[in-house]
């Protein structure tokens, strides 16, 4: 029988991850978060079918070494070659497929959108272009999305905490999926909360706090004149002079590049990464 792999790195940047180091309890749950996620998504693209019992998928997943400069695995997916659905594993499938079940997880609903069309394309791609067929196949897709939700909410755990940012793929394959605080939260939140994309919002800041690096903003144009909690990633929030600074102390309007957390339809928080 022909075995074919696929490696799929799993990577955490940024605080403790720096120094190749991570809570060992903290890892641990994630990987496993991630097993589940990487095989069930990767059996799909295998078999077009979505394995419900964990073990019972028709692939493996493995871990390599880690590597320096990060922390950084290699999640190796094992699978049959005559079990394949596809011709090729079908590489924008499977990392269209991680970054749906993140969105939903997180109620990025804008992202959900734009992903289930090149989902929909790729499956054209690798050769099936029966309009119900595919429509079947998005449709369980949604259901591997929603049984999949306690993995990713184990997979983020470290996200905040032990490092900044997780990665799912090869840092430049556009299928990768990179989870970032914002995202974290998002997934980790209960009730009805939803995660934009990044995008520009006038504000001005009417609270600063260096240490913690957080803040408070009213949004340019709300009636409701409502404060809403920021917090903000910009390195250049920590410097002299900074815009955010000037925002607070001369009621200056500025724009900022941020993500924004709705809970119940309404703004909660800010997640900024810039100030233009």
């Amino acid at each position: 029988m022909a075995i074919e792999l696929m490696e799929v790195p799993v990577t955490y940047d940024g605080k403790m991850a720096d120094e190749h180091k991570i809570d060992l309890y903290a890892l641990g749950g994630s990987l496993q978060g991630i097993a589940r996620v990487l095989a069930v998504s990767s059996h799909f693209v295998v078999t077009g079918e979505y394995a419900k019992q964990f073990g019972s998928q028709g692939v493996k997943v493995y871990a390599s070494e880690p590597r320096a400069k990060c922390f950084e695995l290699s999640a190796i997916i094992e699978f049959a070659q005559q079990q394949q659905l596809f011709s090729g594993f079908g590489g924008a499938l499977f990392g269209g497929i991680i970054a749906f079940v993140v969105a939903k997880a997180s109620g990025n609903r804008e992202e959900m959108k734009l992903l289930s069309q090149r989902l929909e394309q790729a499956i054209r791609e690798l050769g099936n272009r029966d309009q119900q067929v595919i429509d079947r196949m998005m449709s369980t897709i949604e259901k591997m999305a929603d049984a999949l939700r306690p993995a990713v909410r184990s997979a983020v755990d470290p996200v905040g905490q032990e490092c900044d940012t997780l990665t799912i793929g090869k840092k430049t394959d556009p299928y990768k999926t990179t989870i970032d605080k914002a995202t974290r939260d998002a997934i980790l939140s209960d009730g009805d909360v939803s995660l934009t994309d990044l995008r520009d919002w006038e504000v001005v800041f009417t609270e600063l706090d260096k240490e913690s690096r957080t803040g408070k903003v009213r949004l340019v144009g709300d009636e409701s004149n409502a404060r809403i909690k920021a917090e903000v990633s910009d390195p250049a929030f920590m410097m002299p002079d900074n815009k955010y600074l000037a925002s607070y102390a001369h009621d200056q309007v500025i724009t900022i590049k941020a993500k924004a957390m709705l809970k119940d339809g309404d703004l909660d928080r800010f997640y900024v990464s810039d100030a233009i």
